[in-house]
């Protein structure tokens, strides 16, 4: 049975939606009631700002932290690197490691305000920041699905008896976001057979161990010679996203991008 992201997952997701027409007809009164607010940092917004959440009410200010544009990254697994290693094809740090997808685009670094962020959007509060993260990565990744077309978006999934816990996957509002900007499909193609121990917790020897065998795509869909980009919150080894890609390909997908909200460097 083919289940869609679009459909099912996103109910705090669709009342974004109604708020959305409702901020139409009412913004300037609402303005007055309740200020609009940044969802990073809480500061107040100009009354200028469009309630139907054209920029996912962030400021200035932490659009520009949050997504810093003067930054060498790697091509491949989007990790910061001098400006002589942006030029090269693989840096120190994915040089000699074998992915399964092409290439990662983060926003930023899992450090200071954005680690800060990727941790709330883990949280039930966190929708909201999630879905302006998702406008923040659609616009970094705008360019390069233009050179480099996709078919359709996947979220990372979460096993459903975390998911039950915590009630929210920041991926799959990621997800709707992207694909709702970038004109794109959403899927959800992937799911977790088994319940792996949380990957931050791990050496990174052992993180591919954990994960091997743990995703599987669901029966139904056609994946042959299909591009996708695969959203998730954060990237540090590559291990899941790696184990993702390799379960889509083995479905018949011809390539597999990755985009995250933050790449992790702290652990080599």
């Amino acid at each position: 049975m083919q289940i869609d992201a679009n459909t099912t997952g996103l109910g705090k997701a669709r009342f974004t939606g109604y708020l959305q027409k409702l901020g139409g007809l009412c913004s300037p009164w609402l303005d007055l009631a309740l200020p609009p607010q940044c969802t990073a940092c809480g500061g107040l917004l100009p009354h200028t700002v469009n309630r139907a959440f054209a920029n996912c009410l962030l400021c200035a200010t932490c659009r520009q932290f949050l997504a810093p544009q003067a930054v060498s990254r790697c091509r491949r697994c989007a990790a910061p690197v001098s400006e002589s290693e942006a030029d090269q094809d693989a840096c120190r740090r994915c040089r000699g490691v074998k992915f399964r997808f092409q290439q990662v685009t983060a926003l930023g670094v899992y450090e200071g305000r954005l680690r800060e962020v990727v941790l709330r959007m883990k949280r039930p509060p966190g929708e909201l920041l999630s879905l302006a993260m998702g406008e923040l990565l659609a616009e970094r990744l705008r360019e390069r699905v233009s050179q480099e077309p996709v078919d359709w978006v996947a979220a990372m999934p979460m096993h459903w008896r975390r998911r039950w816990v915590r009630t929210v996957n920041p991926p799959e509002l990621l997800a709707e976001r992207v694909s709702r900007r970038l004109g794109l499909t959403t899927r959800r193609v992937l799911y977790f057979r088994r319940n792996i121990q949380q990957q931050s917790t791990l050496a990174p020897s052992l993180r591919q161990r954990n994960v091997r065998g743990a995703l599987g795509v669901f029966p139904g869909y056609d994946l042959a010679d299909a591009r996708v980009l695969l959203l998730d919150d954060i990237l540090t080894t590559g291990a899941t996203a790696n184990e993702a890609a390799r379960c889509l390909k083995r479905a018949g997908a011809k390539s597999v991008q990755v985009a995250v909200v933050a790449r992790g460097v702290g652990i080599d």
